[in-house]
């Protein structure tokens, strides 16, 4: 295992301060779900489930404080702490923005290895140097693995928002 010099790992968490959306495929104990996910700003993110069928359409969105659920049209706002919000989204949400804040990045075969520690105990994020997108993301202490497919960045959601908010 290499570890990287200052700048690539400054490069590699610079990447994944941008905006992105991906699909997520989430376990979590004996449960499987498949989530898109978006992060639009910094602690701001989207996430709207695909499966299982009967959460289709339920979705959630972190501001860095709180999780606002919503499913056809109705929406209502959980702390935190909460058992379906820290379940599903808070944390994966704040994984990622852990793991964006770059504790110590390694390289082993092709492949770059984010360690770091959340509220939720350690967690491990594998990310594809050539791109830096996030391969998977897994939290042992949860028994949470999440491996994401259809990675992209989107560099100019941020820009766009900022635009149709000043006007």
């Amino acid at each position: 295992n290499a570890k990287l010099s200052e700048s690539e790992q400054q490069s590699v968490t610079d990447s994944l301060q941008q905006p992105f959306s991906a699909t997520a495929t989430i376990r979590l104990e004996q449960m499987t779900a498949v989530a898109d996910i978006n992060r639009t700003a910094e602690n701001t993110f989207t996430f709207q489930l695909v499966e299982p069928q009967a959460l289709k359409d339920l979705s959630f969105q972190y501001n860095g404080s709180d999780i606002t659920a919503s499913y056809h049209g109705m929406s209502v706002t959980i702390g935190d702490d909460s058992m379906i919000a820290k379940a599903l989204a808070g944390i994966l949400f704040r994984s990622i923005n852990e793991a964006t804040k770059g504790s110590g990045v390694e390289e082993a075969d092709g492949i770059l290895t984010l360690k770091g520690e959340g509220d939720d105990g350690n967690f491990t994020m594998q990310i594809d140097p050539k791109k830096n997108t996030i391969l998977d993301l897994q939290v042992p202490s949860l028994d949470l693995s999440c491996e994401f497919s259809d990675f992209l960045f989107q560099p100019n959601t941020a820009e766009s928002e900022a635009i149709s908010e000043a006007s």
